[in-house]
């Protein structure tokens, strides 16, 4: 048992260091990037949040800032936190740029958030469950930090029920970007929440098609782009859809379906 535990805490730390030098490569496509600035996910997230000018509010892997500066609009302070000092910058860069006082940024892990418990009216974590090595402490954290009655929001990518589709996803994903865990389906990220003692008050699903091209930018990673395109596309022509309707099609390219999942929640009281 203690090797084991000694073999995953490795494991844990390889994953932190392979995440950091992934989005130190990232940082500067995921700022200007359609993905991470598309305003119909933004807005179902700021309505989520409710944020208003007495609310302190926690951005956990806030990334660049994206979602930070538009809660920063109506909430009191947002707090926005990252595992990569790279992101951070480009974050305080554009907080220096367009004056927003209100939004502040710190180093720090989501499986053991540098706050006190209660810290916050509300909790938001976009995009970055199936990045965490353990989501269910994650969740735990973002409960602790999180007052009593407070609201916690989580929205992601989910996978398809189906298992051997759901593998095929996660093994793309994946050998597009190395810092990718593992993707949920709907009901098991519908759980996970659950089970961190959280009471759900809404969840909302709802499909965006993405274009290879967009989809393997962002990780400033060229030699990976080649080979996987030449993957996809033969996957896509034997009409093996991975659980994402990947397809070649005759005017847009190749292209695929991200189904999102956005989870309304509560700390009960």
């Amino acid at each position: 048992m203690r090797i084991y535990y000694e073999l995953r805490m490795v494991n844990q730390q390889r994953h932190k260091e392979i995440t950091k030098e992934e989005f130190s490569r990232q940082a500067d496509h995921i700022v200007a990037a359609p993905s991470f600035l598309d305003e119909d996910t933004l807005s179902r997230l700021l309505k989520a949040v409710g944020a208003t000018y007495r609310d302190r509010v926690l951005d956990v892997a806030c990334g660049a800032g994206a979602v930070t500066f538009r809660l920063a609009r109506t909430a009191r302070e947002v707090v926005g936190l990252d595992i990569t000092g790279e992101m951070l910058q480009r974050a305080r860069k554009q907080r220096h740029e367009q004056g927003i006082a209100n939004a502040h940024f710190q180093l720090g892990e989501a499986e053991v958030l540098p706050f006190e418990d209660d810290e916050f009216d509300a909790t938001v974590c976009r995009m970055s469950i199936h990045h965490f090595s353990n989501p269910e402490q994650a969740l735990k954290e973002m409960k602790r930090v999180t007052r009593p009655g407070g609201r916690i929001v989580v929205a992601d990518i989910v996978t398809s029920p189906h298992q051997e589709e759901a593998l095929l996803h996660n093994a793309i994903e994946r050998l597009r970007d190395p810092s990718h865990v593992r993707m949920l389906s709907q009901d098991e990220l519908l759980t996970l929440v659950a089970s961190s003692g959280l009471r759900i008050v809404h969840s909302a699903s709802w499909l965006k098609q993405r274009h290879y091209e967009e989809w393997a930018d962002v990780l400033g990673a060229p030699e990976r782009i080649a080979p996987l395109r030449v993957v996809l596309e033969a996957m896509a022509r034997a009409n093996c859809r991975a659980g994402i309707r990947l397809q070649l099609d005759p005017k847009l390219g190749l292209t695929f379906d991200h189904q999102w999942l956005l989870v309304q929640a509560q700390r009960a009281t």
